[in-house]
């Protein structure tokens, strides 16, 4: 959504709901959570989910968008997937007084149009003031293409005063086959004035096969036009390629070659002909129709595979150039295009260049092969085991269980050829937090760890909430993990980030309850004085808070012996009889229903068959509460403890101690949890 429409969106959304929403939100262009706050005429808007950018690219991350009247802040973070970059991305743009200002901050990989690949950082700003424009682009990092690889670093300035261009390069330049150029260079535009500083020196070897460069003889009298322009005197069109893709593949590889003057088929009078580098052996001319090709005048796609020859050769280059013959007898002879023939497996880049193990690797480059099959990458002698990702220009692996050394990385086919080595090292450094996007949220809610040492890409890494992982994976580099909360009971939890050098340290976050308590039941019913009682439910926490018990306007804490998300146990503190409600508050205040419970004491009415009997004798003490399902009490006579055959709630049958004295009367009273009934007096007969 553009900063526009996110102002109208923002307006609509505050004066349809209000201060204050939060709601998952899907258009066009974005798909993901939204909030909206006002206070007075400034209004936020937080965003978190996935925009469409560009032409078919996705960024996913956050947004935050301050507006007061005309003018307004928005801060853009996250992760850039498309077809010509990926990598993290920020941007910063704002509007304050009329005064336009944009910057986007762009780290990671970029795909050019040649099929290259820049690597590293780039920084665009925009700064608008009525007529008055300025602009401006930065690039530094590494440059790897058909025709350079090395270190880049791009200035671009213009206002309408001045326009500046500053590019410095250093490293390879393959012009040729022949002539290989290593240096730096440093190319400036000023004003539409060009200079030029060449530091570039030749240096002696191939692009490919690694031979001592050779200044190759004349190909043939025919071919002289093509090498030392103007030997001839031709007067008939000569042919000029402009092109031939792609550069490098196996010897299945369908070629094209653009250009002009190639003639309009092929025949006697129009050739292709093919020559290895290094040598100068012929293959001879090529047949294009003939093995499922095409040839115009502009344009000649043809198989590689013409013979066997192709898929058993070593990895070398190949010569293209095309020949005509003319009535009158005289010759032209293109330009020479050059191809690559690798049969074995080319890895061009190694992403990242360190890492823990467990972390993941992107290796790109050509010919790894469709499917793995038998092959894999090799750190050392060691070849990984786990892979998210293999075809014929991308592996994903892990790294493997390595020793923290430098290590030769290698890609081994499924015919065992084997790629040239890139260097990995693997650390032990663990990974360190240093911040959490926030302190607390709820279940489903997005939270970000901030620190180092993460590894740049995921692999096994995992963000963790005590003992269980966070819920996917919405980012990750090597300083930042973000993931949802899990479903887990509310409390504090320490947040650990787990990476293959280890485990980091701990930062405590709150899970916030899903909802507030909610009692479903409370056992026994009814208990007694001091006695013990559980409540169950949900949503108690993890952690413990309060079970509040009431009787009227009077509110007492009640000793907590026990807590979880499902059950807390209290001692009753009230000791008269009743009924009371409790209530659990979670260990963040918030209290939820009442619940009812009653407290009794044992009460005595009477004996059967009668309040007297002899030491020996079965006598029932009758009453009410004298027991329940969960307890039985003691019936004392006297002092003395007497033994008792029979439990209910309303008798209990006792025998009369044989240590009382016959013509004596004894009170008698039942003690339960605690709790001592009144005393009736029984009398001991002789």
């Amino acid at each position: 959504m553009n900063t526009k429409l996110m102002l109208l969106a923002t307006a609509l959304c505050v004066a349809l709901t209000g201060l204050a929403i939060a709601e998952p939100v899907t258009t066009t262009d974005f798909q993901g959570d939204v909030k909206v706050e006002q206070a007075g005429d400034m209004t936020k808007e937080t965003r978190i989910g996935k925009w469409q950018y560009g032409a078919g690219g996705i960024l996913e991350g956050e947004a935050v968008l301050d507006v007061a009247g005309s003018d307004y802040t928005l801060t853009k973070r996250g992760t850039l997937e498309s077809s010509a970059f990926q990598g993290e991305i920020t941007i910063d743009e704002s509007v304050n007084q009329g005064v336009s200002l944009r910057k986007e901050s762009l780290k990671g990989r970029e795909i050019l149009t040649d099929g290259g690949i820049f690597e590293g950082e780039i920084v665009k700003e925009n700064e608008t003031r009525g007529d008055y424009k300025k602009d401006s682009l930065v690039k530094t990092g590494k440059l790897v293409s058909a025709a350079f690889q090395g270190d880049l670093a791009l200035d671009e300035y213009s206002d309408p005063k001045r326009s500046l261009r500053k590019q410095s390069l250093n490293g390879t330049w393959y012009v040729s086959p022949d002539l290989v150029l290593s240096g730096d260079m440093v190319i400036t535009t000023d004003n539409g004035v060009v200079s030029v500083v060449d530091g570039r020196k030749q240096v002696v070897t191939a692009p490919v096969s690694g031979a001592p460069v050779e200044i190759q003889p004349a190909l043939a009298k025919m071919a002289l036009n093509a090498i030392e322009p103007g030997v001839l005197a031709v007067t008939n069109p000569t042919p000029d390629v402009t092109s031939l893709t792609p550069n490098m593949g196996n010897g299945t590889t369908l070629i094209t070659i653009n250009g002009t003057d190639f003639g309009e088929y092929q025949g006697t009078m129009s050739r292709l002909y093919i020559r290895e580098y290094p040598g100068e052996g012929e293959y001879g001319q090529w047949d294009v129709p003939a093995f499922g090709g095409s040839w115009t005048n502009t344009q000649i796609t043809f198989p590689l595979a013409r013979s066997h020859v192709f898929s058993e050769l070593s990895d070398r280059q190949i010569r293209f150039f095309v020949w005509r013959e003319f009535a009158d007898g005289s010759i032209t002879c293109s330009n020479i295009a050059y191809f690559n023939l690798r049969n074995s497996p080319w890895l061009a880049n190694l992403v990242p260049a360190s890492g823990p193990v467990g972390s993941e690797v992107v290796l790109t480059g050509l010919l790894f092969g469709a499917t793995r099959g038998t092959g894999k990458v090799n750190f050392g002698t060691t070849p990984a085991v786990t892979y998210s990702n293999w075809d014929n220009f991308n592996i994903q692996c892990a790294v493997p269980n390595l020793p923290g050394d430098p290590y030769s990385v290698t890609v081994v086919d499924s015919n065992g050829r084997v790629s040239e080595a890139k260097s990995f090292t693997v650390s032990t450094v663990s990974p360190n937090i240093t911040s959490l996007s926030s302190t607390s949220g709820a279940p489903g809610a997005r939270l970000q760890a901030n620190g180092t040492n993460f590894g740049l890409l995921q692999g096994t890494g995992t963000l963790k909430f005590g003992n269980t992982p966070g819920n996917g994976s919405w980012g990750w580099s090597d300083t930042h993990a973000m993931c949802s909360i899990p479903s887990i009971p509310a409390g504090v939890y320490p947040i650990t980030v787990t990476a293959g050098a280890g485990t980091s340290n701990a930062v405590n976050f709150t899970v916030l309850p899903a909802g507030p308590p909610v009692i479903t039941g409370i056992t026994p019913a009814p208990g007694y004085p001091t006695q013990q009682f559980t409540i169950r439910g949900t949503n108690f926490c993890k952690d413990k808070g309060l079970v509040i018990v009431s009787f009227g306007a009077v509110s007492t804490a009640a000793q907590v012996t026990s807590w979880s998300d499902t059950e807390v146990k209290f001692i009753s503190p009230v000791v008269n009889p009743g009924t009371y409600n409790a209530i659990v508050k979670n260990f963040v205040g918030t209290g939820g229903n009442s619940s009812v419970f009653s407290v009794v004491k044992p009460v005595i009415t009477g004996f059967s068959p009668k309040a007297s009997g002899k030491v020996n004798s079965q006598v029932y003490v009758l009453g009410s509460n004298l027991s329940s399902a969960f307890v039985k009490g003691t019936v004392k006579v006297g002092t003395v403890t007497a033994v008792t055959t029979e439990w209910a709630a309303n008798l209990i049958l006792f025998t009369v101690p044989a240590s009382l004295t016959p013509g004596k009367s004894y009170p008698v009273t039942v003690t339960i949890e605690g709790s001592t009934s009144n005393s009736k007096n029984f009398s001991v007969t002789r």
